[in-house]
């Protein structure tokens, strides 16, 4: 088993990660397809390379097995829940991120029925 981070979506980038990951040795591929590395990527792995996706819900099929994975979805529930059992407060914690993923998960967050406050970033 190997991890490949792919730091861009530049052309070379994404050739040398589909080189090395193409390695008869591997038995397949799991792509992390959240963001513009990881699609190009999948978009370039030959058909002949096993693969899945781990993609979020209304990503474009790439004509390979994925795994969708609302986060949005799940970051509502779990807030919904830790209200539910009277927490008066629940914090949103967020990893950098490209696009719209936090905002997006802050917002799902925030319909849950209770006024929310951003902590500031460290």
């Amino acid at each position: 088993m190997g991890i490949r981070v792919v730091e861009s979506a530049e052309p070379a980038e994404v050739k040398q990660t589909v080189d090395h990951v193409s390695d008869a040795s591997a038995g397949g591929v799991v792509v992390i397809a959240f963001d513009p590395m990881g699609v190009a990527v999948l978009e370039a792995l030959p058909a002949h390379v096993p693969a899945v996706a781990a993609a979020e819900p209304g990503a474009p099929d790439q004509g390979r097995v994925a795994i969708k994975l609302d986060e949005r979805r799940a970051a509502a529930d779990a807030t919904r829940h830790l209200l539910g059992l009277g927490h008066r407060t629940v914090h949103h914690v967020a990893v950098p991120c490209e696009g719209e993923g936090e905002a997006g998960s802050w917002a799902g967050a925030t319909r849950c029925g209770r006024p929310a406050r951003r902590s500031p970033r460290w």
